[in-house]
């Protein structure tokens, strides 16, 4: 699979994703843009009608000193689902705090998830190390 560019980096496409969003308070000047491009890019990427061979799904999640994810697991990449995570997306707001690690564990205990964007600008409230750790962990029990 070739990975695609834009702006969150290298997504490589037919696999089903998370999208990971920081929204703290150092995220203020680039939320809107955030917003933008991340509505656009699921729209892109949304179907009109469900293939069983080839069913992608996503799901949003923002971090801050707290987690809160879209929907409880990844859902069907279709229009009508981007139409409701558009609604979602706006409804974000920068908050204090940037538990980068917490969004992670919540990311990855959805067991449909194959692919992790993180959109951030900022250092996360954990040592970094700790979370270098916890990814090599995720990465030797796939």
């Amino acid at each position: 699979m070739i990975a695609t560019m834009n702006l969150f980096g290298s997504v490589v496409p037919n696999l089903n994703t998370t999208f990971l969003i920081d929204t703290s308070g150092s995220m203020y000047s680039c939320l809107a843009t955030v917003r933008e491009h991340l509505s656009a890019y699921l729209r892109v990427h949304a179907v009109d009608i469900p293939n069983p061979h080839q069913t992608l799904l996503f799901n949003l999640i923002e971090f801050n000193s707290n987690i809160r994810r879209w929907a409880d697991r990844c859902v069907f990449w279709s229009h009508p689902s981007v139409v409701v995570a558009d609604d979602w997306l706006r409804s974000l707001e920068p908050k204090t705090g940037t538990n980068t690690l917490g969004g992670l564990l919540t990311t990855f205990a959805d067991t449909l998830c194959q692919q992790v964007v993180l959109i951030t600008d900022g250092i996360p409230d954990q040592e970094p190390q700790v979370i270098i750790n916890f990814l090599q962990h995720q990465q030797q029990e796939k």
